[in-house]
């Protein structure tokens, strides 16, 4: 089965996207915990991990051993151990649900014997099977595809659709070195929008600052939206930017405005920043804004501070977040926390309950721990 897709320009926040990509996941992350894992991973104390607020975390964890059992329980599902090839390719023909998490999670535990397979289907798939591709390396970035997304990204022929998740996946893999080559398509001729402002945000995602001189001349564009990311990857590369018309977009009648206003403030400076953005976590009427001002808050908050001081400022924030704004900090903290924030991923893995769930997901989902 083949996708129809009609071709509209993409106007999602940086964090509501980042919520969003996620949460497809997380719903139902590896099932419940096990007795085994409940042995494997307890509390600093010695108590097992239980429901309600996690305990901070003090020590090594078990890591091989509990990861271990994660990849194990995952290959026991129906995808586990078909052959490879038919997992990758049935990607193209699943419309989302369950069975599209596993199939996920089976590709990053099985990671070795995928790699191959995607890399051929980036180069050569139909095209929604090289969008479903990018999907996956959105959740589970495999540096070993660098080049096929670089390729994917920039080339002109190719449906709006997976260029955009290529560069979507670029963004999650963090690489500077991808920069000049995503540079080059703000400067195409008839590229899409959509795709240019896809570029955009990931040139600020990458922290490629040479961009920066490029990324202004959209800062007057006719499109809010492509202003909102120009300033926003500005302001994190710590470049000027009119704070006054950012504060400004928070007021207006479209709500995703006032949702990529709230990233695009995330890292400027002001006291009257964190007054607007405090009011709009708690008083906007759409539920999506409230959540993307918290989440700016939260990333003002962290900033720079070193990983246990960003640990302690997340953990304590877990018990009164909503839903989605949990989805971020979970995944925040195995991001940016070290070996600390592995560590209490892995003792929020083991309870029975929704964060639970969500946290046994991002580490089956972590590429860096998905061994064959």
């Amino acid at each position: 089965m083949r996708k129809t897709i009609r071709a509209v320009v993409p106007a999602i926040s940086l964090a509501v996207l980042a919520v969003l990509a996620i949460g497809l996941f997380v719903i139902r992350g590896c099932g419940t915990p096990s007795r085994e894992r409940q042995q494997l991973i307890t509390t600093p104390q010695g108590i097992p991990a239980a429901k309600g607020s996690p305990a901070p975390v003090k020590g090594a964890s078990h890591t091989d051993e509990f990861l271990s059992s994660l990849r194990a329980e995952v290959l026991r599902g129906p995808h586990g151990s078909a052959p490879i090839a038919e997992v990758v390719t049935a990607l193209a023909d699943i419309s989302g649900g369950p069975e599209i998490q596993d199939v996920f999670q089976v590709l990053a535990v099985r990671k070795q014997e995928a790699l191959p397979v995607v890399k051929e289907k980036l180069r050569t798939g139909e095209m929604f099977e090289k969008h479903m591709m990018t999907k996956l390396l959105r959740y589970s970035p495999w540096p070993e595809t660098y080049p096929e997304l670089v390729e994917l990204a920039k080339d002109p022929k190719e449906h709006w659709l997976p260029r955009q998740g290529a560069l979507y996946a670029l963004g999650a893999l963090g690489n500077k070195e991808a920069g000049p080559a995503v540079l080059s398509i703000l400067k195409q001729e008839n590229c899409p929008s959509g795709v240019k402002l896809v570029a955009i945000s990931t040139l600020g995602r990458i922290g490629y600052r040479e961009a920066a001189t490029a990324i202004r001349s959209f800062c007057d564009h006719e499109d809010m939206h492509t202003r909102l990311f120009a300033c926003r990857a500005l302001a994190g590369f710590g470049e000027p930017v009119d704070k006054q018309f950012m504060l400004s977009a928070l007021n207006d009648e479209d709500y995703m405005i006032r949702e990529e206003a709230c990233g695009a403030l995330t890292s400027v400076e002001g006291g009257d920043v964190n007054a607007k953005l405090k009011f709009m976590a708690e008083q906007d009427s759409n539920e999506s804004v409230r959540v993307g001002a918290r989440i700016a808050l939260l990333e003002r908050q962290i900033g720079n501070q070193a990983s246990d001081i960003k640990l302690n400022i997340l953990s304590n924030s877990l018990g009164n977040a909503d839903r989605r704004t949990r989805i971020w900090i979970i995944q925040a903290i195995l991001e940016q926390c070290g070996a600390v924030g592995q560590a209490f991923v892995e003792e929020l893995a083991a309870r029975e309950d929704t964060m639970g769930e969500r946290a046994r997901a991002f580490l089956v989902l972590n590429a860096k721990q998905a061994k064959p």
